[in-house]
C-alpha cells in the first residue's frame, strides 16, 4: 500500500515516505490524469448536509479539478493537526475524504458533442 507525505514545509518529508504531490496521485487515482488537458471542467461540491455549502469552481482540465480536490483534502488535514510537523496519509485516506463529501461530482467538457459530461464521485477515485 502506497503511502504518502505531506509535509509542512516544503522540502521536508518524512524518511522513507514518497512525498504525495498532485501529479503522483493523479497517476494513482487515473482516470483524470489521462484526460487531455484543456477541457474545461466544473467542480460541483457539497461539504454539509446544509445546501449552503454548496459551491462549485472551475478549471482548465480535469487534473486541475483532481489537484483542488488534494489540495483541499491537505487543507484540511492542516486544520485538524496544527501543531504536527509531519502528516502522513495514503491514497485510502484521500478516498475516504472524498467519500466524506456530502456531493461531488465533475463536469468536463467534450468539444465533439458541446456539452458536459458529469462524472461522480467513484469515477474521480478510479
Amino acid at each position: 500500500r502506497a503511502r504518502f507525505s505531506l509535509p509542512a514545509k516544503e522540502g521536508s518529508c518524512q524518511r522513507g515516505l514518497r512525498p504525495l504531490t498532485p501529479s503522483a496521485c493523479s497517476q494513482r487515482l487515473g482516470t483524470l490524469s489521462t484526460m487531455a488537458s484543456g477541457k474545461h471542467t466544473i467542480m460541483l461540491m457539497q461539504t454539509g448536509t446544509n445546501n449552503s455549502s454548496r459551491t462549485f469552481r472551475e478549471y482548465d482540465s480535469p487534473n486541475q479539478a483532481l489537484t483542488s480536490i488534494i489540495k483541499m483534502y491537505e487543507g484540511r488535514l492542516k486544520e485538524l493537526n496544527p501543531g504536527v510537523p509531519n502528516i502522513s496519509y495514503d491514497i485510502s485516506d484521500l478516498f475516504a475524504y472524498i467519500d466524506s463529501l456530502q456531493d461531488l461530482a465533475v463536469l468536463v467538457f467534450d468539444a465533439k458533442s458541446l456539452k458536459y459530461d458529469p462524472f461522480p464521485k467513484d469515477w474521480i477515485k478510479q
